[in-house]
């Protein structure tokens, strides 16, 4: 689960710069450099969401809601990028500012929410899979102490029974008397 939260994590930090560029593009102490930021910005969303449909692709998403969503929001988010974009080359700064912060912003957040929930998902499966692997550990260890104890049980039991034989040899031969012996049988009457 580990590579997958860390492609997470650089997709997030891709849609924090994407929307680093686009505020960029709009404040009027950039202006002279507005046009260099565009093309960026365009290149870091179109990494975003390829690195967006590589995850979607990876093991724990494929065929789940979670991989579903991840490409649907990264598909809207390029395409509201798209729109900003061309808001800015027309130079409409105040329209893509408003864009920028009712739109697009909206949509990055919506974009962090589903990875959030899909992290999420990520750390529930691990967990899952962390106490499966304990109970597992713990029953093959039991079984392991049982089958390994198995010499010194066997040495207990014997210790045991030798210790009974030499008590009744003891009494048997210390104390005649106690019964063990068979009496003789009483001569017929004649």
């Amino acid at each position: 689960s580990m590579p997958v939260l860390n492609s997470m994590r650089t997709l997030t930090r891709e849609l924090s710069g994407v929307q680093r560029l686009a505020r960029r593009a709009v404040d009027p102490d950039n202006e002279p450099a507005w046009a260099e930021i565009l093309p960026q910005m365009k290149d870091a969303s179109s990494v975003a969401r390829g690195h967006a449909s590589t995850i979607s692709g990876m093991e724990p998403f494929k065929d789940s809601r979670h991989g579903a969503a991840i490409l649907r929001v990264s598909r809207e988010y390029d395409e509201k990028v798209d729109a900003f974009i061309l808001l800015a080359r027309d130079r409409k700064f105040t329209d893509a500012n408003r864009y920028n912060t009712e739109v697009l912003r909206a949509c990055y957040d919506n974009f962090q929410l589903i990875l959030d929930d899909a992290a999420d998902h990520i750390q529930q499966q691990g967990k899952s899979l962390r106490e499966r692997y304990a109970e597992d550990s713990r029953l093959f260890g039991s079984l392991v102490l049982a089958f390994a104890s198995w010499p010194v049980l066997a040495a207990i039991l014997a210790v045991f029974i030798m210790v009974m034989l030499i008590a009744a040899l003891l009494v048997a031969v210390f104390a005649p008397g106690l019964g063990w012996r068979s009496k003789p049988a009483a001569p017929p009457a004649s």
